[in-house]
């Protein structure tokens, strides 16, 4: 999925990145402590019980860290978000690279808790690194809906006041196919039409779920002033099995703007590859 590095040893980097932390960390309180301790008698058997207590215990703790980033994937993604991308820019970028890369259902599941966190850069990070997979790559279903009680997270998220973490609850909601969800994004679309990426969102996320009572909500937006959100209501016209769909598509193939009229041929074109090709006279005739 774009990776240039094996996907083995970019995992690896990261753990090795992360337990070299702790080890710092380990290492920064077990001195500070040890300064402490020297105002007692090293001699004294109590000391040096403490002393053997804290070095054991690092050693569980960076164990039970290690293992943790290995085999949990929600734990791992908890600790990179809320500690590792807050670091600087730098580090947002490495943790939003492998999260790319490493798509699981703990990792969604993870992203989407934190999309109600009460600090708003958390909820920030989770929204980017959830959907830092663009509409054009979407993600595999079979990651998405067994995430328990996802639906529930992104349609309260959908209300946030950071508009990065509404606009990414409204394209994760298009993976879920129910009347409810369909009825929740028309009016979200029809609350934010001014709003370009809501406006992008929103038609991509009833896109893909296809269903045709959005269809009359999205034509409109194919004659958009605004080409984003023009292209985008253009090309989710070939995810609607609905004449109505195709014709609309066929009508813009003599637009004059080169980006409308490429985004009009690939939305015929798939739009006959996914629901088959009917004879010219059924194509052009939207209703006996």
């Amino acid at each position: 999925m774009g990776a240039t590095r094996p996907e083995g040893l970019t995992r690896w980097l990261y753990l090795a990145t992360g337990l070299l932390g702790a080890l710092a960390a380990t290492v920064f309180l077990t001195r500070r402590l040890k300064r402490k301790l020297r105002v007692f008698d090293m001699s004294n058997s109590l000391s040096q019980r403490r002393i053997r207590f804290l070095k054991v215990g690092s050693a569980v703790l960076l164990l039970v860290y290690f293992l943790a980033l290995l085999v949990l994937p929600s734990c791992r993604t908890k600790i990179m978000v809320k500690y590792v991308a807050r670091i600087n820019d730098h580090m947002g970028v490495f943790v939003e690279t492998y999260l790319y890369t490493h798509r699981s259902r703990g990792q969604v599941h993870a992203l989407a808790d934190m999309l109600s966190d009460s600090n708003p850069q958390i909820r920030y990070l989770a929204a980017r690194f959830l959907g830092c997979t663009a509409p054009c790559h979407d993600l595999d279903p079979a990651v998405v809906l067994p995430v328990p009680g996802l639906q529930t997270k992104l349609r309260a998220a959908v209300k946030d006041d950071l508009l990065d973490v509404a606009i990414t609850a409204i394209w994760m909601l298009g993976y879920f196919d129910s009347e409810d969800t369909v009825d929740l994004l028309l009016t979200k679309l029809a609350a934010n039409a001014h709003i370009d990426i809501y406006c992008q969102n929103a038609i991509c996320a009833l896109g893909r779920i296809g269903n045709q009572k959005a269809l009359d909500a999205v034509v409109p937006f194919t004659r958009d002033e605004r080409s984003g959100v023009r292209e985008a209501a253009v090309r989710t016209l070939a995810c609607y099995n609905d004449l109505r769909a195709v014709q609309c598509a066929e009508n813009l193939l003599s637009s004059g703007n080169n980006i409308t009229k490429s985004a009009a041929e690939d939305a015929v074109r798939r739009w006959h590859d996914r629901f088959g090709r009917k004879s010219e006279r059924d194509v052009r005739v939207i209703e006996d």
